[in-house]
């Protein structure tokens, strides 16, 4: 059976980034993240990266890890997310991944509009 597609945000460690609808499918997110599938989760969001993304020496991905620590103050300073991060809707009750909600996407417009407008 084929997973329903989700739609997800994907940034990329070099702040590039694309909204897309995915088969809700763990092995189509570690295909995404180049490997092993780490999750942090927040109320609103689960951002899926590279578990070896450190030790893999991947780029610290800054719009990732900020809109992360935005959504979850916690964890600000804590860790960072390297490498390429999908990020999705919080589990449902069956623990499938949902789609994006439409206030992270606009957080992350709204991010990506005060880094653009601070770039040398």
């Amino acid at each position: 059976m084929i997973a329903s597609p989700i739609e997800v945000l994907i940034v990329r460690q070099d702040e590039s980034y694309r909204i897309d609808k995915l088969p809700n499918d763990i092995k189509r997110l570690s295909h995404l993240v180049g490997g092993h599938l780490q999750a942090k989760t927040t109320k609103t969001a689960t951002f899926w990266f590279n578990s070896h993304g450190k030790r893999e020496k991947m780029p610290i991905n800054y719009m990732a890890t900020y809109l992360w620590w935005k959504l979850d103050p916690a964890s600000e300073s804590q860790d960072t997310i390297n490498g390429p991060c999908v990020i999705t809707g919080p589990a449902n009750d069956s623990l499938e991944a949902t789609d994006i909600y439409p206030d992270v996407l606009d957080l992350h417009a709204t991010m990506e509009l005060v880094r653009e407008d601070v770039k040398p």
